[in-house]
């Protein structure tokens, strides 16, 4: 009996231990944002998700919304048109306006499921676009399975394929898809050449080291709501990114920090000279997609004429006691420069909202074999000719050159 109470008070111990060191690692809301990703490559790495993307129509404020009909008024009126008769239509154009994206914030959706099991190199998503009412529902629905370990993608295409293989059948001497599962492979001789295991060791340090290098001030903590009851969360973290310069501050530190890693990698002693030669073509790779993250001063220019410049993105997570990640819900507003003809002031977003489960065992849809799949190559056999001509120096020297004319 004593040995077992202490087994017990050795446990609770340990469990209390853990927490401690999660909460001492994570201070602030960066601090946990950054611990649930770091969790999602290690101990987290095995689950399932789904969720669902749809639009969501705001309110407008009253002068807002004046504002939109006085400007549609002004379009409307002309040398016959009275002044109260043009801001009729606009009123009338409102409505009907409104009729329509209500019915779309209603009747369209984006769901999405998968898994993930980093283990053993595989990732599985399946996306579908609903048109849904009372009466009627229009769906296709894609899923794809990525392996690492295999290098290949396969994909479900029965949403498209007699499409595709009237193509084929018509322009190709291709084999026929019909109802079997679609495989696109690395070809053998380029696998060593793709080396996917390196690079997702060095993903984990570089997607840190991405969101790290965001302002503290761009992190929040929220207030429980009520989905963080019910998924029992401690932490409802808040991500804002206001604009695409914010954007623009994480992906190229990303790329660097893969191309650093990737060139430490290449140094390691007692690696194989080709592969020290693969490793530096990736490393300047890298550092290219990191120089080529960098917007030139036109495509400036037109996102901010186009609104595109300020797209606010707000990614939520909920998390519980020592990080982990339950759920997220990110909500992307649509440009108001772009919209606001058409909603007169109202806010559109899209939201997404995502839930994890995590199991030893993830659960993946696709199941293929020698006897359900076939090979990509065979159904467009032009693909083989690009691979066999496919040359990563080559490819980075172009890269290099359009980025040197860039400006």
């Amino acid at each position: 009996m004593k040995a077992k109470l202490l087994f017990i008070s050795l446990a609770v111990m340990g469990l209390s231990a853990c927490s401690s060191v999660a909460q001492q690692q994570a201070q602030s809301p960066k601090d946990w944002y950054v611990l649930s990703l770091q969790r999602q490559f290690k101990e987290d790495s095995q689950y399932n998700f789904q969720g669902t993307a749809k639009l969501e129509l705001g309110k407008a404020s009253e002068a807002v919304r004046e504002k939109m009909l006085n400007q549609k008024a002004l379009h409307f009126s002309d040398d016959e048109t009275q002044p109260e008769n043009a801001k009729k239509k606009a009123e009338k154009d409102e409505t009907t306006s409104l009729i329509l994206m209500n019915h779309f914030e209603n009747s369209l959706s984006i769901p999405y499921s998968g898994a993930v099991d980093l283990p053993h190199g595989k990732a599985e998503m399946a996306v579908e676009f609903r048109y849904q009412t009372r009466q009627s529902m229009v769906s296709a629905r894609l899923p794809m399975q990525l392996n690492l370990k295999d290098k290949t993608l396969v994909v479900d295409a029965a949403a498209v394929s007699s499409f595709l293989d009237v193509y084929v059948a018509d322009k190709t001497d291709g084999q026929l898809i019909q109802d079997k599962l679609l495989r696109f492979s690395v070809p053998e001789k380029l696998k060593p050449t793709f080396p996917l295991d390196d690079i997702m060791a060095a993903f984990s340090k570089a997607v840190v080291d991405g969101y790290r290098s965001l302002k503290d001030s761009d992190y929040s903590e929220l207030p429980l709501d009520e989905t963080a009851k019910k998924l029992g969360a401690s932490h409802r973290v808040l991500l804002t990114m206001k604009s695409r310069t914010d954007k623009y501050a994480l992906q190229p530190v990303m790329a660097m920090s893969l191309s650093k890693q990737m060139a430490e990698m290449a140094k390691q002693p007692n690696v194989p000279e080709e592969k020290v030669k693969v490793l530096e073509l990736w490393s300047k790779a890298f550092a290219l997609v990191a120089k080529q993250e960098q917007p030139t001063k036109l495509e400036k220019n037109i996102a901010a004429n186009s609104g595109l410049s300020n797209i606010p993105t707000l990614n939520e997570l909920y998390l519980a006691r020592n990080g982990r990640l339950l759920a997220s819900r990110t909500t992307v507003e649509l440009p108001a420069k772009l919209m606001d003809s058409i909603t007169y002031g109202r806010p559109l977003k899209l939201v997404s909202f995502m839930e994890l489960k995590y199991t030893k065992q993830p659960t993946f849809m696709l199941k293929p074999t020698a006897e359900n799949t076939v090979e990509a190559e065979k159904v467009f056999p032009a693909i083989t000719k690009e691979f066999e001509d496919f040359d990563l120096t080559k490819s980075l020297d172009n890269l290099n050159k359009v980025l040197e004319n860039k400006e």
